[in-house]
């Protein structure tokens, strides 16, 4: 991989205590792909570990994909079954849109830390609730119509 090449060139220009920002650039942006390209394929925790190599390449106030790197590690990280790590990881995004002004971060992260929990919490009580007369999927699409009529 690509990402991988990147990665080595970084160590060994470290080694050398001279490490280009084009350099530092290009190994983010090739980690950020190979994490893009794993998310695609399913394989959650490969992503979460490309996504934090690229954030751990950035220092904390460095200007950069930082926050997009956080929403996306909160992602894989809440796919791959990591509740706890991805919410910390959408609090941490929440934190850097706030400071950066970042309205679309800022929502993003909020819909990360609490949208595929609130959908799981509710199939959770559905799934216990025996009771429920129509299907799922029927109620979900009633709801979803009547919504901005309600």
């Amino acid at each position: 991989m690509l990402s991988s090449h990147y990665l080595r060139a970084v160590e060994y220009a470290g080694a050398d205590g001279v490490v280009s920002e084009e350099l530092v650039e290009l190994t983010v942006r090739a980690l950020r792909d190979a994490g893009d390209r794993a998310l695609s394929l399913h394989a959650y925790p490969p992503a979460a570990g490309f996504y934090e190599r690229a954030i751990a390449l950035q220092p904390d106030g460095a200007p950069g994909p930082r926050g997009e790197l956080l929403l996306a590690l909160g992602d894989a990280l809440a796919r791959a079954g990591d509740q706890e790590r991805a919410r910390e990881t959408f609090l941490t995004a929440a934190e850097l849109a706030r400071r950066s002004g970042s309205a679309e971060h800022l929502a993003r992260a909020a819909l990360g830390y609490g949208g595929r929990f609130v959908w799981s919490r509710a199939w959770v009580i559905r799934s216990s609730s025996p009771s429920s007369r129509r299907p799922w999927p029927s109620r979900a699409r009633r709801t979803a119509t009547c919504a901005p009529a309600c």
